[in-house]
């Protein structure tokens, strides 16, 4: 899959897929999680369009991926939460809005993904991001600081529950309001 308009079509498609039922985010997660990382640390040399075909899949899946801390694990260890960062930082306002709607729901119920993300300088772009004119954009940044603040203040994390990288059968299947 090293053509890039390949990529373009089976990115757009499987964005298409993650938005629909959480048996497709379970199998994107299970099988695919590791091909998501790769093409975010490393995107197509200038390939837009399959940037935000894949961040659009992360957002989607990312609320899944907050209840499991064996995929959360996967995007630690292959340094997918500092690119998020990094991506706040484009000029691109939907590689910014995926981005941010990923890093609301990566950044609840895990002190480590909060400190993580804090040493990772997100919360001066966080904070920028909550004023932007698009409201679907500030809303995930305001979203995302509480998170991450909530957090550094020793108490829980805006969510019914605070656990680390438990494991969806530890975790009620309730969904809260925080997760997109």
């Amino acid at each position: 899959c090293s053509d890039a308009s390949t990529m373009k079509v089976l990115t757009s498609s499987l964005w298409n897929l993650s938005a629909h039922n959480a048996a497709n985010k379970e199998a994107l997660c299970s099988e695919g999680l590791e091909l998501i990382a790769v093409l975010i640390k490393q995107p197509l040399q200038r390939n837009t369009a399959v940037l935000e075909n894949t961040l659009g899949i992360l957002r989607n899946i990312s609320s899944h991926i907050a209840q499991v801390g064996q995929y959360r694990r996967i995007l630690r260890e292959s340094g997918v939460l500092p690119r998020l960062v990094d991506f706040l930082q484009s000029s691109n306002d939907t590689i910014i809005s995926m981005s941010c709607g990923a890093l609301w729901n990566l950044s609840a119920r895990s002190s480590t993904d909060q400190a993580l993300l804090r040493e990772c300088g997100a919360v001066p772009l966080l904070r920028s991001l909550s004023l932007h004119s698009d409201k679907s954009i500030s809303k995930s940044a305001n979203g995302a600081l509480r998170n991450i603040m909530t957090g550094s203040a020793g108490s829980r994390s805006v969510s019914p529950s605070s656990h680390d990288d438990q494991s969806a059968d530890q975790v009620s299947d309730r969904v809260s309001d925080h997760l997109v």
